[in-house]
Parts: structure tokens; C-alpha cells; sequence
């Protein structure tokens, strides 16, 4: 079982500075606050206000970031996954 923790997001695994700013904007700032909303719904906020800047990418890093992993070694099936949970 992962434990959240106050670790600011911008220090979690595929999140950097520009992707950190993002999530600071919704009230996103620590890896318990992006654990607590789920990566999904960081995803959707982030994408209803900065929709240019939001890429399936961010979704990627977000879902990556919670399971401690590299955002490019996601599971096809995790971005599948994802993928129809946005088309609902």
C-alpha cells in the first residue's frame, strides 16, 4: 500500500516545474492532494483550464507519477484504460 505524502509535485516522478504550475493552479500541490482527486480528475481540471497546454501526455505523467513509475513504461492497457474513461 502506498502512503501519500506531502511531497510537492513537482518533485514526483515525471512532473516537473511546467506540469507542477499546472496542477498549483486546481489546488493540486502535493503528492496527497494528487492521490486524493486521482490522476483523471487532475488530468480534466488541468484540461478545462489550460486545454492548449493539457496533452494525453500530462495524463500519462499523472497516472505514472501514482503507481512510481516512468511515464513511458505505462502499460498499454493503463493508457487503454484511461483513454475510455475520458471518452465517458
Amino acid at each position: 500500500m502506498t502512503v501519500a505524502t506531502d511531497t510537492p509535485v513537482a518533485r514526483l516522478r515525471n512532473l516537473g516545474p511546467r506540469s507542477a504550475a499546472w496542477l498549483a493552479e486546481v489546488g493540486i500541490d502535493t503528492e496527497a492532494d494528487l492521490r486524493h482527486i486521482g490522476p483523471m480528475a487532475a488530468y480534466a481540471k488541468v484540461k478545462a483550464l489550460r486545454p492548449q497546454d493539457a496533452s494525453l501526455n500530462l495524463l500519462w505523467s499523472l497516472q505514472a507519477a501514482v503507481l512510481d513509475m516512468r511515464w513511458n513504461e505505462l502499460p498499454s492497457e493503463v493508457k487503454d484504460a484511461l483513454r475510455r474513461k475520458l471518452a465517458e
